[in-house]
This record gives structure tokens, C-alpha cells and sequence, in this order.
């Protein structure tokens, strides 16, 4: 029986989603030879998977075997398209680059633009949906006022960063990556993380002991290795850990000798670093002896009493957007202490402006959910959902129902509300 003829369940939708991510984050860190015997659900969901975890184009490039002519047409589609927004994104940079040298404004490109300036990855292998930039705080405006001449209007702040998008510039394509898709520009005064509760800031390790007007690069490998850690203990805390930062951690892991790992966690501040060992312990998983043995073990060493006691070792299908179920409360197990899983539950209950005003700008990068009705829904009835329902990831959901045809994509998510 097709798709076209029996519309698949929840139930079958949630074991796929799960099967197909761990298959693929096993195949993308050590490939094999042998192609996997799925039916034609799980093929279809393998592509919203591929889409979620940012690693269409790199499958294409590194899969020994070809399934379905559906799935080999989507991952070099995926990768033509990543390839043409590169170029778009080395111009935009480039654009940077030439206003920031001449307004005297210092700035770092975060994350993905600084691993492929290193050669970590070809163009065309790493999707990037945004620009992430930091800057000095004292150039905030100035940098505000750059993005506005370049025709890029402020349309979120937070207290992490404020978003720049295009206007008049919608989506084109629901799953994964367009050419057409507009990029949008994050601007960042620190690099910090509140997760659970507390904030995690490094941004003094990031920034440049020397910066010059324009581009920059991190401080060293090892500060940025230490924000990649940093913002994947953000995403496992949100269960939105993605496989390509995995790839980004153990491609960058190999450039690194072990004075290098010693910087990301010396022993003298590994007790404030405890949070590195999620992150950690995911990769090794998937990427055995990525991490020198005596930094996983002094990570591991230092972890708060409260964090051994609730550790389990995790695969990334239940820490990512693979998991297809609301938690009420997915950070607890992060705390550091008692007062932070305290302080955790209580924000959960009661979010300040920036939780909601993020959580409804987020909505909107989902056409097939804009009008979601858990992403509006009241905090006291978000909470029941929570503790009673269970409903099912608008973001995950959204993907799902773009990957599965026209015939099958109705509004998947209104079933487990």
C-alpha cells in the first residue's frame, strides 16, 4: 500500500523519524557500502530529517550508495541549491567586509562562515540559513545602520542578538535549502548561552586579541571549537541538536592537537565548564576519539552531582528536532544545581517577553504552520498540552508534512494535539 492510498499515522511518522536519524548520522560519520531497506514512508521522512540536521548536501557528497531516484534527486537538488546560496553568502560577506573596513567597524563571522574560510568544508557541502556576526557592543549602531544601507531592516531583538532580514522577501521552498530563500543577518554583542538558567558567556575568548576594521577571525581554533560546544549544549538543552554541528565539531576536532583541546578546557576552569560534556559525550557516540581521552575524562570528572545523577547516554534522535513530542520541561536534566532546575521550571511556566516573542518570530519561518495553533496559544494552555498531551513539534511537523506528497501532506500535527 502507497502513501497516495493510506495517509501514514503518527505513530509511523515517529518510529521513521527515529530510525532514519540514527542510520544517517551512523552514514554520515563513517559511511558504508550498503544501502538500507526502507519502505516509502521512511524514505520520504529521511528527507526531512536530512533537511532538519542541515546535512542534505554533505550526504550527497559522501553516501556510497544511491536509494530511491525521490531521495538521490532531493540531496543534489539540496546541494546545487547550497552551492548557489554560498556564493550569495561570500558576496554578502565580501559586502561586509568592504563597509565595516571603511565605517572602522570590527567584526567576526560566527560559526559556519568562519569554518568554511578555514577550507573545513567546500562550498556547497554546509547549508547556512543566516549570517551570524559579532561585534564590539559600542559598534551595535553603527553596524545597525551598515545592515539598514545595505537594504537589511532590524525585524527581531532579543537579548542574544537582533535579526536583519530583506523585507519584502518571502520563503520559497518549505524544506531545506532554495537559491531563492532570503539570508537573513545576525548580529551578536556576545556569545552566550542561558541554558538552563544561567547565563554562559565567552565572548571575551572569541573576540580578537588585535581587531582591525572589517573581517576578523576567532581568536584561535580553539575559541571557536569552544562556541561550537557551546551553542550545541544550547540545542541539546532545547532537544534542537543537529547532526551537521556534530560533523562541524569532529572535522574541526582533527585540526586540533591537544595543547589546543587544553585551551578549550584547561583544568583550572573545568568546574565552570561542566557543560561541555553533553556535547561531548554525543560526539563520541557518533565519532569515537575525536576528543583526547584525558579531556573527555576531566570533562566527565567535572560534572555537578546533579547532572551524573540524571546522565544517560543519548543518541541524537532524542536530542534534536527528530523528536517529535513537546517536553514539558527537556532542560532539567542540564541544571547545575537545584536552584537552577528550580529557577529552570518556573521559566518554563512562566516565560519572559523575549521566550514568546522568539517563539512566535519562529512560527513564522514555517509557512505550513504559520497558523499553528500551539505557536500562539496561551501559556496556561501550553502547559497542560505539556503535562497531559504531548503534542507534536511544530517545526519538526512542518518539515515532515513538505516532504511527504501533496497527496499525504495534510496537518499532521493537529493529530497529536
Amino acid at each position: 500500500m502507497t502513501l497516495s492510498e493510506a495517509p501514514p499515522k503518527l505513530a509511523d511518522i515517529e518510529r521513521a523519524l527515529l530510525a532514519t536519524t540514527e542510520l544517517l548520522a551512523v552514514e554520515l560519520a563513517s559511511p558504508t557500502d550498503t544501502a538500507p531497506q526502507w519502505n516509502e514512508l521512511e524514505w520520504r521522512v529521511a528527507q526531512a530529517v536530512a533537511a532538519m540536521h542541515g546535512v542534505s548536501p554533505l550526504l550527497a557528497r559522501t553516501l556510497r550508495w544511491q536509494g530511491p531516484l525521490t531521495w538521490q534527486s532531493f540531496v543534489q537538488r539540496q546541494r546545487e541549491h547550497t552551492h548557489l546560496r554560498h556564493v550569495r553568502i561570500v558576496e554578502l560577506l565580501e559586502e561586509l567586509d568592504t563597509r565595516a573596513s571603511a565605517g572602522g567597524i570590527a567584526f567576526v563571522p560566527l560559526k559556519g562562515a568562519a569554518l568554511c574560510e578555514l577550507g573545513i568544508y567546500q562550498a556547497g557541502d554546509r547549508p547556512m540559513a543566516d549570517i551570524d556576526i559579532l561585534v564590539a557592543e559600542s559598534d551595535r549602531e553603527a553596524t545597525g545602520k551598515l545592515l539598514r544601507a545595505m537594504a537589511y531592516d532590524e525585524s527581531v531583538s532579543t537579548w542574544r542578538n537582533a535579526v536583519f532580514e530583506t523585507s519584502g522577501v518571502k520563503r520559497v521552498a518549505e524544506l531545506g535549502e532554495h537559491c531563492a530563500n532570503p539570508i537573513k543577518i545576525e548580529l551578536h554583542c556576545l556569545v552566550a548561552e542561558r541554558q538552563p538558567v544561567f547565563e554562559k558567556n565567552i565572548s571575551s575568548l572569541v573576540w580578537p586579541d588585535r581587531p582591525r576594521a572589517g573581517t576578523n577571525s576567532y581568536r584561535s581554533v580553539s575559541a571557536l571549537m569552544l562556541h561550537l560546544l557551546l551553542h550545541a549544549f544550547g540545542n541539546i538543552c532545547d532537544v534542537g541538536l543537529r547532526m551537521i554541528q556534530l560533523q562541524d565539531i569532529a572535522l574541526l576536532a582533527r585540526r586540533m592537537s591537544e595543547s589546543d583541546w587544553d585551551e578549550v578546557l584547561p583544568a583550572s576552569v573545568a568546574a565552570e565548564r561542566w557543560w561541555l560534556f553533553p556535547p561531548l559525550q554525543c560526539l563520541s557516540r557518533y565519532y569515537p576519539a575525536s576528543v583526547p581521552a584525558r579531556t573527555m575524562s576531566l570533562a566527565a570528572s567535572h560534572r555537578p552531582w546533579l547532572l551524573k545523577l540524571m546522565d544517560r547516554d543519548e543518541k541524537i534522535s532524542s536530542l534534536s528536532l527528530s523528536n517529535a513530542r513537546v517536553q514539558a520541561f527537556p532542560a532539567i536534566r542540564r541544571a547545575g544545581s537545584v536552584e537552577e532546575m528550580c529557577r529552570y521550571v518556573a521559566g518554563r511556566i512562566r516565560p519572559g517577553q523575549d521566550v514568546i516573542k522568539v517563539r512566535r518570530e519562529n512560527a513564522k519561518g514555517h509557512p505550513g504552520a504559520a497558523g499553528d495553533r500551539w505557536a500562539h496559544a496561551s501559556q496556561g494552555r501550553r502547559v497542560l498540552h505539556w503535562l497531559f498531551s504531548r503534542p507534536t513539534r511544530m517545526e519538526t511537523m512542518s518539515s515532515v508534512n513538505a516532504a511527504l506528497a501533496p497527496a499525504v501532506a495534510m496537518s499532521i500535527a493537529d493529530k497529536g494535539r
